[in-house]
């Protein structure tokens, strides 16, 4: 019942399912849990056989998906602006914009952590 309440909230059916649906529909909305909350949401979920429970964590995951896209969003916005910066300086580009990539992935993993552990405290 899990699987096919995640597969009906990403719009997608099992009469048509591709491994590209499995990628950017379904793993997301699992990652999401992880990255935000509690992977044992998503687990939950695609062990659970009622209907009524999977759709509302199904809603739950995609829920999730979406603050994690708004977050991915707000990221990338914020580092393509410190990016541009960084290109100003004709002498330095290349390293520069290597070292501000790595910087960038640590960040995301840094925000994604205090975003986790935030809505974990707050759910105690």
């Amino acid at each position: 019942a899990g699987i096919l309440a995640i597969l009906n909230q990403s719009g997608r059916q099992l009469s048509t399912l591709t491994s590209g649906d499995l990628s950017f529909a379904i793993a997301p909305r699992l990652n999401a849990a992880g990255r935000l909350t509690d992977m044992s949401l998503g687990i939950e979920c695609l062990l659970t056989d009622d209907k009524e429970n999977a759709t509302e964590m199904a809603k739950k995951l995609n829920q999730l998906n979406i603050e994690r896209r708004q977050i991915q969003d707000n990221m990338e916005e914020q580092a393509f602006t410190e990016f541009e910066k960084y290109l100003q300086d004709t002498s330095k580009k290349f390293l520069m914009a290597f070292v501000y990539i790595i910087r960038i992935g640590i960040k995301a993993w840094l925000v994604y952590s205090r975003q986790k552990l935030k809505k974990n405290l707050t759910d105690q």
